[in-house]
């Protein structure tokens, strides 16, 4: 049983997802930091719900508190634990996490709600693998494990997701008596559904280089490299939604983050523009 368990986890929903991974493994009771990659003020940041986490945490018996990489000691002895969970091993703010932690396994949960990672190309994968042995090889006694929520090559662990729905439901209800911590939480009628969009790529040039450090080439207009291929699966799962249902639901839709720019363009394209 895991003793002091560390979560790196700037992202609210990320933060959940770890937590539901310990209820799901039966690890109670632990003294458990959750540590930041960001600031503390970041406009994502689990931070911002830090008291509400922290009693969400104490549920299972976890003495929680937060901090930020930034105020570890740089030394590798600065943060030892028993249990170290990460979304991406090798992402390089995970990898310089794992420069000052000494671990004895090291989870890999995967992006956001603990997809597995999925990466594009043959370099990025080729770059992984290289990381990943590279860390093997220097720290022979450390084990590390890969535990999606969401893998993609089997189904998924009904358990475990409704240890995930459960955090997520317990976490909503302590917002909704804490109004002042965040907007009301929208509570959606039977037969509505939210979808939550990934990170969409888009594109701005035809071709670009650098030149005396500005970027200089072609633009097009602004358009999603994969808004085909997603959007066949959204109207799949609308036109599925409202087979299903005597009346007609309102499909809400929760963008990333780094797409709030993009608002526009997915609102047009979504009505078929």
């Amino acid at each position: 049983m895991a003793r002091t368990v560390v979560v790196v986890a700037s992202q609210l929903i990320t933060t959940l997802s770890a937590l539901a991974y310990l209820r799901h493994r039966n690890i109670t009771g632990t003294d458990l930091r959750m540590l930041s990659l960001e600031r503390l003020d970041h406009v994502h940041a689990a931070h911002a719900f830090e008291e509400v986490l922290i009693s969400l945490a104490a549920r299972d018996g976890h003495r929680c508190v937060f901090g930020e990489l930034s105020a570890l000691p740089k030394e590798p002895e600065g943060l030892i634990c028993d249990l170290l969970l990460l979304p991406r091993v090798d992402h390089k703010q995970g990898w310089e996490v794992l420069q000052r932690c000494l671990p004895d396994v090291v989870i890999e949960l995967g992006e956001s709600i603990g997809v597995e990672t999925k990466l594009y190309s043959f370099q990025a994968r080729r770059l992984r693998h290289r990381s990943i042995h590279h860390l093997l090889e220097s720290r022979p006694n450390l084990r590390l494990d890969y535990s999606y929520l969401v893998p993609l090559d089997r189904v998924i662990d009904k358990l475990r997701l409704q240890h995930f729905l459960d955090c997520c439901a317990g976490f909503s209800a302590m917002v909704s008596e804490k109004p002042s911590i965040s907007k009301p939480v929208r509570i959606l009628s039977k037969g509505d559904a939210l979808l939550c969009f990934p990170y969409l790529k888009v594109k701005k040039w035809h071709f670009r280089f650098e030149l005396f450090g500005k970027v200089r080439g072609i633009r097009c207009s602004q358009k999603f490299y994969d808004w085909n291929y997603f959007l066949a699966r959204v109207q799949h799962f609308a036109n599925d939604l409202k087979a299903n249902n005597d009346v007609d639901p309102c499909l809400y839709v929760q963008v990333h983050p780094k797409n709030y720019q993009n608002l526009k363009l997915i609102e047009h394209l979504l009505k078929g523009g």
